[in-house]
């Protein structure tokens, strides 16, 4: 059980209204603070056992990726585009992983010219491919293979292992692909990646999970006779997305997996590897609000509907059409003028489509024109995973409370987003 307490009950309500009054509606409202939080309660219950790397694609505003300087400890990037903005905040390239199971071949040569820490590779074909560009750039380059379990415990939201999938090297395929490395002149093979599923809210599926992956990384090592410098645990921490999910309690998911890293780390294989969490939404998700205004009600067939001046193409995860099965309210909370006996409002968006709904049945205080209406987890996959330009909408704004100053100092990050002022595409062009 968590002892965190509800998303909606522990709405900063004051915040989220000074920010929508300063910069704008709708926006996304980013609280550093609770990140830090985050990376603080990982690293407390691991006891230093590892290090974190931050998934860029969960939120990769250039502010976001800044502000984690020195607070993880890498970057996971699975993008040329989001090589380039790993380069331009300022990030160590040492410190970078590059994943992804299609890389094109202007992107290879992007992250070997940048000096990439360690192209994860997910295919042998990849293998032969990045050889042939680091032969011709006339250098060696660090490699992880990313693995595809044969096991994933029940619990995760979206499982990438046991099925056929792009993602890795099926395990039953890996030794083929270990040899292969080490026969390739220009392939240095530094360790494993394992990232097999995501969204898990169950602390003791979570810590089965990386147990077998300690399993199966120390398997390796014997069969391979291996000595690596790195190995990537998937992490898959999920957060609070629906009404009455706990939240998770890192020191739980640490007493139930401690034993397994241990062993692996007295391995001689293993003695001096750094040992990564990959996580994004885990760290970021609960920081962020999508805050809208209601522009108007409406009142049809016995039903209340709040028309928003926001939508899902702004925030697709909350209209339940990012890959969810069954579409579940994400926490909505009113933030101004919710008085009075509780109502049930459906949250509709600005667009002409009926799949612009943002919450049904929304229990909430009279809520009326020109209030305030703020919509939870939207600090992973919001702006930059919503169809941003469908029926020609403004963007949302998006803001950072930085934290240090609190809603005093917060920023205007728009511009800082690889939506409003994209990468250089044409560095990794084919």
């Amino acid at each position: 059980m968590s002892d965190h307490p509800s998303l909606v009950d522990s709405a900063p309500k004051a915040a989220l209204a000074t920010a929508a009054e300063r910069f704008g509606t709708p926006c996304f409202v980013y609280d550093e603070a609770v990140v830090r939080e985050r990376v603080a309660s990982v690293r407390e219950a691991f006891e230093g056992r590892f290090e974190i790397s931050y998934a860029v694609k969960s939120n990769p505003n250039r502010a976001v990726i800044r502000a984690l300087v020195g607070v993880v400890d890498r970057l996971d990037l699975s993008s040329g585009g989001e090589l380039l903005l790993a380069e331009e905040t300022g990030w160590d390239p040492g410190l970078w992983s590059f994943v992804g199971p299609v890389k094109r071949p202007g992107e290879l040569r992007l992250a070997v010219e940048l000096g990439c820490g360690h192209i994860v590779v997910e295919s042998e074909r990849e293998l032969r491919e990045l050889d042939e560009t680091l032969a011709a750039a006339g250098t060696r380059g660090s490699v992880l293979l990313r693995i595809n379990p044969s096991e994933l415990p029940k619990g995760f939201g979206v499982s990438m292992a046991r099925r056929p999938t792009i993602f890795g090297i099926d395990e039953e395929e890996i030794d083929s692909a270990v040899e292969l490395a080490q026969s390739l002149p220009h392939i240095e093979l530094a360790g494993f990646h394992v990232y097999a599923g995501t969204q898990c809210l169950d602390a003791d599926a979570l810590a089965e999970n990386i147990r077998n992956i300690a399993r199966l990384y120390t398997s390796l090592l014997d069969r391979h006779s291996l000595s690596v410098e790195h190995l990537v645990f998937g992490s898959g921490f999920g957060i609070r997305y629906h009404d009455g999910a706990e939240g998770l309690e890192p020191r739980q998911i640490a007493s139930g997996c401690v034993d397994a890293i241990d062993a692996l780390r007295a391995h001689p294989g293993a003695a001096d590897a750094t040992m990564a969490l990959e996580m994004g939404r885990f760290l970021v998700g609960e920081s962020g609000w999508f805050v809208t205004r209601v522009l108007g009600t409406k009142h049809t067939r016995g039903t209340a509907l709040l028309a928003l001046d926001g939508g899902m193409n702004h925030y697709l995860g909350a209209s339940g059409n990012l890959g969810g099965v069954l579409k579940r309210n994400y926490p909505v909370t009113a933030v101004t003028n919710s008085e009075g006996e509780a109502t049930p409002y459906d949250l509709s968006g600005p667009l002409c489509t009926n799949i612009d709904a943002l919450g049904k049945g929304i229990e909430m205080g009279h809520v009326g024109p020109g209030d305030l209406v703020a919509i939870g987890c939207a600090g992973a996959y919001g702006i930059t995973s919503s169809p941003l330009h469908f029926i020609s909408h403004a963007p949302p704004r998006e803001v950072l409370i930085p934290a240090e100053g609190g809603i005093d100092a917060a920023i205007d990050i728009t511009d800082q987003s690889p939506i409003s002022d994209p990468p250089d595409w044409a560095r990794f062009a084919d």
